[in-house]
């Protein structure tokens, strides 16, 4: 989890927003921030009720805040960098990519936040 917390952090880039989140807390919180003002509104919150569901949803437009792989050969790439690649696995990789960045991006979220229980996602 260390590895993938720190490739996670990584990624977090503010120079559109002309921002430099440097902490972990502040990384973390840019992107929640920026997810508030560009897709979370009433209408996203009621077609995926659940948060993890929701922000999956964001990554999955390619939200220029962070920059996690979206192409098939980067997200094998980095599951095998990760060490979570399995030949077997592939398509399940591939498949549940975004909702498994969202799911470890919500951990770090609690972890440095401590504004929600991921138990409950």
């Amino acid at each position: 989890m260390k590895k993938l917390e720190t490739y996670l952090l990584s990624t977090i880039d503010g120079d559109g927003y002309n921002v430099t989140p440097e902490t972990p807390e502040q990384k973390i919180k840019f992107v929640f921030d920026c997810f508030e003002r560009e897709f979370n509104y009433r209408n996203n919150r009621i077609r995926y009720p659940q948060l993890r569901d929701r922000f999956a949803e964001y990554l999955m437009g390619v939200p220029s805040c962070i920059s996690i792989p979206f192409t098939y050969s980067e997200i094998i790439a980095l599951s095998k960098e990760m060490g979570y690649y399995t030949s077997i696995d592939e398509d399940y990789i591939i498949e549940n990519h975004f909702k498994f960045m969202a799911q470890n991006i919500l951990k770090l979220r609690s972890k440095y936040l401590g504004d929600i229980d991921i138990s409950i996602l």
